[in-house]
């Protein structure tokens, strides 16, 4: 579970014309939020919003509003690839700027640096399917009314592959750039739904100047399945995507 206002950088992202959600956001700036690719490409003339302050979808009684902002434009990485998610980013820029002033609970999360420093206490949230794999159909109506949270151990690429090999075939190798893989041996995932969600990390370095603030290391990108042990996910790796952005 997750209290209200945790995580004031999560955003859904919603259809506009229809009201569905689609998948999360991230909030980087007052004009910008980031998402995966894979959501929003086929929306890039729809109208779309995001919700920022949100916490329960489905009721009213939070402590202080959500707000529906419009989308002026889709940024969709121009090398993004469907067949292997490489390149899975996306920026939404809003059409009026968030006044944070005047929305306590909404809130930006920080790009990490250009070197990857040595990050520890990572954590994913979402809206997403609840359900493990052999039930994961990508049901809307499965999905979390309330957002919810669950610790992640970022992995080497090495042991991402050999996990996803007996999914993806004894050949299988990540992507040289564009993706970090992070797991909980328990099991506890991302899944369905929770795309663009941001994968949040707390820098693990002695004299650190700020070792409280979270930093944006990855997006939910894909996963061979939800909620299995020793499985990871693969999220985009935000560093390496810190001069497009």
């Amino acid at each position: 579970e997750t209290s209200f206002a945790e995580f004031p950088w999560h955003v859904a992202v919603v259809n506009g014309e229809t009201g569905d959600y689609l998948c999360a956001g991230t909030i980087i700036s007052a004009r910008f939020i980031m998402t995966v690719a894979h959501c929003v490409r086929k929306f890039q003339l729809t109208l779309l919003f995001v919700r920022v302050g949100d916490w329960d979808l489905s009721g009213v009684g939070e402590m202080f509003p959500s707000y529906d902002v419009e989308v002026q434009s889709v940024i969709v990485h121009e090398e993004f690839y469907a067949g292997n998610l490489q390149n899975d980013i996306a920026l939404l820029q809003l059409k009026f700027p968030l006044d944070f002033s005047v929305m306590p609970h909404v809130g930006t999360i920080c790009l990490p640096p250009s070197s990857e420093p040595i990050y520890s206490d990572c954590i994913v949230t979402g809206w997403g399917q609840q359900l493990s794999t052999s039930e994961a159909k990508g049901d809307a109506a499965t999905f979390s009314r309330t957002l919810k949270q669950t610790s992640q151990t970022l992995v080497t690429s090495l042991f991402c592959e050999k996990a996803l090999r007996p999914f993806l075939g004894q050949f299988y190798q990540l992507p040289k750039k564009g993706f970090v893989c992070a797991y909980d041996k328990d099991g506890k995932d991302s899944c369905f739904g929770d795309g663009g969600g941001a994968l949040a990390c707390l820098v693990n370095a002695p004299n650190y100047p700020k070792p409280m603030q979270y930093h944006v290391v990855g997006l939910v990108s894909w996963g061979v399945g939800c909620g299995m042990p020793n499985v990871p996910s693969a999220y985009t790796a935000i560093w390496d995507y810190l001069d497009w952005i």
